[in-house]
């Protein structure tokens, strides 16, 4: 019912919109004030064009934010830069919760993320599930809500010479709002054309004046989003008593009407022999959870300003968010004795559950001050970190129940839970454990014209990375039963916790210098060359330079360029991250649960095997383009790029137990006493090469006698290769697999591209954006292909005067899902009955590809908000 009304508001709304007298209005463009970068320091300048930049830079006002109608910061970006990728998977465990953020088609962890121009840290978890970048960590962007940001800047252009680790396909730099006169409450509510995945959000933005001249500007937000489920029905076998055969196979004198049913359905069919209590007809067989997880989310920011005097200011800013997320694992059937012994409370199955809560702060703090020669300094400290804390509920460890259940097998003299009480209600949840990260920067930056044609900058930095892995409660991970092949698998399903023996707690150090210049040698010649030297205390120095430039042809055309190298430190999840997970990979067409242990490079089992010591990922990148202004309403920018990554860290592929090749006794047992049929670990093994092109167009329409109008293109178009893959010496090309290489090369869109409109008269908007999402392909078992898909998104608005601002809109209007999924299946099939009834006829649970979805696969969104300026 709801959903009806909502359409009904959305088309009254537009027909408001078309039936009104047309009243002229020029729209507002205001480039009076863009962002010039200059090394660390963030700088607005008054009447500074982005053309100004010799490297390519996007912006993104408030404005243009709320249009897209998006309540995930996330999700924002990919809207309005289609460089970023934001892709979607399930059933991945943590991943569910922070999606995989990319740039240009590279990965996670090699875009740099800021927060007022200083550097912010990264999410604690690491994506060791097959899905977009996989043995990555990047940044948890949604941990910021989108009521406290003013504007979003994306630099499109390698800079570690400029800002150190990270930045080789660019930098994100997220402005918070700072002005003391503005601030708004805003509510929504949306859903899918399905009707689920409701989202609710308000949050309130104010500002505040400190004394005669300084601001404080605060922003709180609410957001809760209820699950969505694509899932397909559940088409095997699900009780270990019903009795069954192939509809070929089966005894003749069982089946009167054999031939009959032949014709009528694949021999393949499973047919129910015996059916107690007609379980296998009753059951739900809709029972997984597959799509975006409920997710509760409450967070807030501050940023703060304060001159001293006429020449010195002190700032702060901070941000704060908890965020609980509930998302599914595998369906764990009745007959799957060894993760569901008969008699542990789960008669008909069970779907594990994983709770995680993200807790996420950041705080910084610092000091500026202008001399009377010219030369601005900046004094700043920042501390922030990340908290994952996973929590299973919905199960329960098999070993337990199998234990429990079989009291007489057990009483060694050696048995470490002989004191274990394994009596009463067998537990349904625990805490798996933590991960932490936590980073503190020490900043301290110069910058000082020289004459009126050079202007440097300089200054160096501090930091300090900790992270940290705590151990669950011992139900979480303990074998009670110490058997290793007919009991119960050991830890809680679907997320095993971490152990004692998991427990990490390292920190490294590192120190930088870097220095910047701008000179004009000629009134349309920028040169801007920049230098970075970096120690750390685990892998040694790095010394990266830069050296960009534009060259003014004409009033109308600009030639830009860069050059650069770069690298990437490996992340301290990449060097100390080790647990064991249920992952579920392909084996002959179906998706099978191993448990896989990810070791880290020091660990004995590593060192048994040969892995090296990771060292940093190194770059070279160069870019080159130009920016065509025939007139102050159009331009046109387009830039072509070459990256290439020496030494790019990946996740190995899986060495079994039992394996061949290099798995020697010491490591078979090191496999068994770690409980685990599969071990991965990180390396330094792939060189890549990324190349692509990015264009941006805008007109703001001249001819529109009513209202205004102004149009906007932009698109992206990436291409990445393994050039060459290097795997330490003596180990067998399995531990890269097919799939490892086609999650880098082929799993993203080779290309994005929208075209928006915006047009506004008197108190009405309109916003009409169309994207074009390009191929892509997933490696699963098999190979599918997915064709490129066109999206639709609009907003209606009406500015009711100081009654406030209604808007409406739809996000994917036309209901557009990718290509069905026809790989790496799991849980189907076709059962019928004697009779040839069909119980249950299903391709699959996975309708949608759960690897890679870069635009999800919910479907249509309705949403209708009420924003009041304060």
């Amino acid at each position: 019912m709801f959903c009806k009304n909502f359409r009904f508001a959305f088309y009254a709304l537009l027909s408001c919109v078309l039936a009104q007298p047309i009243l002229a209005e020029e729209k507002a463009s205001d480039l009076s004030k863009s962002i010039f970068r200059l090394g660390t320091l963030v700088v607005t300048a008054e009447g500074l064009d982005v053309a100004d930049s010799p490297t390519p830079v996007d912006i993104v006002d408030e404005e243009e934010i709320l249009k897209t109608g998006h309540n995930e910061l996330g999700r924002v970006i990919q809207t309005l830069i289609p460089s970023f990728n934001f892709s979607s998977s399930t059933i991945s465990d943590g991943t569910d919760s922070v999606r995989p953020a990319t740039l240009r088609g590279m990965g996670p962890d090699q875009v740099l993320l800021l927060i007022n121009g200083k550097r912010r840290h990264g999410s604690a978890l690491i994506h060791v599930n097959t899905s977009v970048g996989r043995g990555t960590a990047g940044y948890d962007i949604n941990a910021i809500p989108i009521s406290a940001v003013k504007r979003i800047e994306v630099l499109r252009d390698g800079a570690s010479a400029l800002y150190g680790s990270d930045a080789i396909a660019g930098v994100i730099n997220i402005i918070l709002k700072d002005d003391y006169e503005g601030g708004a409450f805003t509510t929504s509510y949306g859903e899918t054309y399905e009707g689920d995945g409701a989202h609710f959000i308000t949050n309130l933005n104010k500002g505040f004046k400190i004394g005669d001249d300084g601001s404080l500007h605060v922003a709180v937000e609410f957001r809760d989003r209820q699950r969505t489920n694509r899932a397909g029905l559940m088409g095997d076998i699900q009780y270990p008593d019903t009795k069954t055969c192939k509809l070929g196979e089966c005894p003749g004198g069982q089946l009167t009407n054999k031939e009959a049913l032949l014709r009528q359905h694949s021999p393949n069919a499973v047919v129910i022999l015996k059916d107690p209590e007609n379980k296998e007809r009753n059951i739900n067989r809709n029972a997984f959870r597959i799509g975006d997880a409920d997710s509760e989310q409450i967070s807030g920011v501050f940023n703060f300003d304060k001159p001293i005097g006429s020449r010195s200011g002190l700032y702060s800013f901070g941000s704060f968010s908890r965020r609980e997320n509930t998302s599914g694992g595998f369906y764990r059937r009745a007959n799957q004795l060894d993760r569901n012994p008969e008699g542990s409370g789960y008669p008909d199955g069970f779907l594990p559950l994983i709770d995680t809560k993200v807790w996420d702060f950041s705080i910084g703090a610092g000091i500026t001050h202008d001399f009377d020669n010219g030369l601005s300094t900046d004094l700043g400290v920042t501390h922030g970190g990340n908290v994952f804390n996973f929590k299973v509920k919905n199960s329960h460890n098999a070993s337990w129940s199998y234990r429990k259940l079989n009291p007489q097998s057990f009483g060694k003299e050696n048995d470490p839970f002989a004191q274990t009480d394994f009596t009463g209600a067998t537990p349904t949840s625990a805490d798996a454990g933590d991960l932490e990260l936590y980073l503190t920067t020490v900043n301290l930056n110069f910058s000082m014209p020289l004459g009126e044609t050079i202007e440097l900058a300089w200054g160096g930095e501090y930091k300090r990375d900790n992270h940290k892995i705590k151990a669950g409660e011992p139900y979480s991970y303990a074998d009670y039963d110490g058997i290793t092949t007919g009991g119960g698998t050991g830890g809680i399903q679907v997320f095993p916790g971490f152990k004692p023996e998991d427990e990490v707690d390292e920190s490294r150090h590192a120190f930088s210098v870097y220095s910047e210049a701008s000179w004009t040698p000629y009134s349309r010649w920028l040169i801007s060359p920049a230098l970075r030297y970096e120690r750390y205390s685990d892998f040694g120095n790095s010394l990266n330079g830069k050296i960009s430039s534009k060259i003014d042809i004409s009033e109308m055309l600009t030639l830009r360029g860069s050059v650069s190298s770069g690298f990437r430190a490996p992340s301290m999840q990449q060097l100390y991250f080790n647990n064991v997970s249920t992952q579920f990979n392909d084996q002959d067409g179906e998706q099978v649960a191993f448990e896989v242990g990810t070791f880290r490079n020091d660990s004995n089992i590593a060192k048994a095997i040969g892995i090296p010591e990771l060292k940093e990922e190194t770059s070279i990148s160069w870019s080159g383009g130009f920016v065509f202004k025939p007139s102050p309403n159009f331009s046109v920018a387009t830039d072509f790029y070459h990256v290439t990554v020496d030494d790019r860290i990946i996740i190995s592929g899986q060495l079994e137990r039992n394996g061949k090749g290099i798995l020697t006794e010491v490591v078979q047992k090191a496999l068994n006493a770690e409980g685990v049929g599969r071990a991965q670990f990180f390396m330094n093994a792939a060189d890549t090469r990324t190349k692509g092109v990015d264009v941006v167009s805008s007109w703001n329409v001249p001819f529109v006698s009513r209202g205004a109008l102004s149009l906007e293109f932009a698109g992206t178009i990436s291409d990445t290769k393994i050039t060459s893959v290097n795997l330490p010496a003596g180990l067998p090309g399995s531990l890269y697999t097919d799939q490892d290489r086609s999650i880098l090369e082929d799993w993203q869109p080779d290309s994005h591209f929208r075209l928006s409109a915006d047009y506004a008269i008197d108190r009405f908007a309109v916003w009409l954006a169309l994207h074009r999402y390009g191929e892509y392909k997933v490696l699963d078992g098999q190979e599918q292909k997915y064709e490129a898909e066109f999206l639709t998104d609009v907003q209606l608005s009406c500015n009711l005067g100081w009654l406030g601002t209604v808007k409406v809109g739809a996000n994917n209007l036309f209901d557009v899902k990718p290509d069905k999924n026809e790989i790496g299946q799991a849980r189907g099939g076709k059962i019928i009955d004697t009779d040839g009834n069909v119980i249950v006829d299903s391709e699959g649970v996975f309708t949608y590809s759960r690897r890679s979805a870069p635009f999800g696969f919910n479907g249509g969104f309705y949403y209708l908000a009420y924003q009041r300026n304060l």
